[in-house]
This record gives structure tokens, C-alpha cells and sequence, in this order.
């Protein structure tokens, strides 16, 4: 999910959106924990983005149906497309 998407969905919330990728990544990870997976419906699929396999509870339950598709992070594969673009893996200089 891209940055900015996240926070957005911290915003709505009402938590916190400060911090880097990771920190809000694992913050909006345990605000969606503590909330209800929709049964007839996803809120990914409403807002029109593909669900995202570590944050959205649907997802982690097999799917909901988004039509929009469903997307997992796969740390390896940035790094290497980081490595080739930027010369690094560095995402953060605080994390």
C-alpha cells in the first residue's frame, strides 16, 4: 500500500500518521486488528485499491473477492529493483 494511502487510513481512524513507512505500517496493522473484517463486502474494494496482504483482514482470511486483486509485499524483490534504480536498500535514515 502506498505511503500516502496509509496514512489516510490512520487519518480516518483518528491514530497517529507520523513516522516512517514501516512505523505507520505497523500501526495501521494493529488499528485494522482491532476491527471487524467485512462479511459482505470489502472497504479496499470500495475505496478501489487491491486489498494489501499485511494490513487488510479480508486478505489474511483468503481473500474477499475485490476485484481490484489483492497485493503482498515481497521485501526481496524491492531491495533487488532498489538496489538496481537507487544503488541501495536503504528506506529510512531512522529506521
Amino acid at each position: 500500500m502506498r505511503e500516502n494511502k496509509i496514512r489516510e487510513e490512520l487519518r480516518r481512524r483518528g491514530a497517529d500518521d507520523g513516522g516512517c513507512k514501516d512505523a505507520i505500517q505497523e500501526r495501521l496493522r494493529e488499528a485494522i486488528a482491532g476491527e471487524d473484517c467485512c462479511l459482505y463486502g470489502c472497504p479496499c474494494e470500495a475505496e478501489g485499491i487491491e486489498c494489501h496482504f499485511e494490513v487488510c483482514a479480508c486478505a489474511k482470511e483468503g481473500g474477499c473477492g475485490n476485484k481490484h486483486g489483492r497485493y503482498k509485499y515481497d521485501k526481496k524483490a524491492v531491495e533487488e529493483l532498489r538496489r538496481k534504480v537507487v544503488g541501495t536498500t536503504t528506506f529510512c535514515e531512522r529506521c
